[in-house]
């Protein structure tokens, strides 16, 4: 047989009350009940912030990772070299053109250096 207390529970607004019975272990425990709820809360909050921070940094490093390897595909001396020789081209081209009478091909500034 469990032992049971009685609570009142009194209304101050009216002017009846109410009687429960609560069995006496958890009056008795009440402060590690809440102890364990409080900490079982506690460890949810802290394990989900870990996830998240993991998660969180798991995707920087992914994007990390890929500038860096695009960066490390990216050949500047080559790239100069490329437009170097598309600009020689294009002066080959206009020069030939000009030579014959005819008008120069213009081509826009691409963003480069302004001559």
């Amino acid at each position: 047989m469990k032992h049971k207390t009685s609570v009142l529970i009194v209304n101050s607004r009216e002017k009846t009350s109410k009687v429960r019975q609560v069995p006496t272990h958890i009056i008795v425990h009440w402060r590690k009940y809440a102890a364990f709820l409080s900490l079982l809360i506690i460890s949810f909050i802290l394990v989900s912030g870990f996830l998240i921070y993991q998660n969180t940094s798991r995707v920087y490093q992914e994007r990390l990772d890929r500038a860096n390897y695009i960066r490390s595909r990216i050949d500047l001396h080559k790239a100069l070299t490329a437009f170097a020789s598309i600009d020689s081209g294009m002066y080959r081209i206009n020069s030939f053109l000009q030579d014959r009478g005819l008008e120069k091909l213009k081509m826009d500034n691409m963003g480069g250096n302004k001559r």
